[in-house]
């Protein structure tokens, strides 16, 4: 809502002035980026520019109507974006407190099983390596696929971090996430 609420001050202020709405454009896009990146407020660092953009969204487009109107305008784009977050806030609390996490969790579990599997399998062959008699013993070089498989899994489970923190940080302390989701996010 920080957003919005500067979002406001700027239809506000320069309601008729492109060239500052474009600055101002820069300079939020550019302290939401900065936020979004420290882990603890990385969605809301995201949040934060678009709500400012979809407040002052009517700065870039109108051209024709007043102070009054461009204020008005903002205002409801405020009350709604307000409405929507309570919403989704609260239907996602109610159906599917937590579906990121849980999603993490059972994507680091696969990570780490597959994992295992090709770790297992060198090892396998390894032991028949040099337990075998035979000279011609075919093995597999896997290195490159088990890499790739690797940072794929761990790709798939960051992908995830972001909106599991922010399902932690809106629910964590409600009992809504499951205590196995909250530790596999923290580790």
């Amino acid at each position: 809502m920080t957003g919005a609420a500067l979002g406001m001050i700027c239809v506000v202020a320069n309601y008729d002035d492109r060239a500052a709405v474009f600055v101002e454009a820069m300079v939020i896009g550019y302290i939401g980026k900065l936020a979004s990146l420290y882990p603890p407020i990385q969605y809301a660092g995201r949040q934060f520019m678009n709500t400012w953009f979809v407040v002052c969204l009517d700065l870039t487009i109108a051209t024709t109507d007043s102070k009054k109107e461009m204020v008005i305008a903002a205002a409801w784009r405020v009350g709604l974006t307000t409405c929507g977050i309570l919403y989704c806030t609260i239907i996602s609390g109610m159906l599917f407190p937590d579906f990121a996490s849980d999603q993490m969790r059972l994507r680091s579990a696969h990570a780490i099983s597959r994992a295992g599997h090709g770790v297992k399998c060198a090892v396998d062959q390894l032991v028949v390596s040099r337990t075998s008699n035979e000279d011609n013993i075919e093995i597999e070089d896997l290195r490159e696929q088990f890499g790739s498989d690797v940072f794929q899994d761990l790709q798939t489970v960051m992908s995830c971090q972001s909106d599991a923190a922010a399902e932690i940080a809106v629910f964590g302390r409600t009992m809504l996430l499951s205590d196995m989701s909250t530790r596999v996010f923290k580790n």
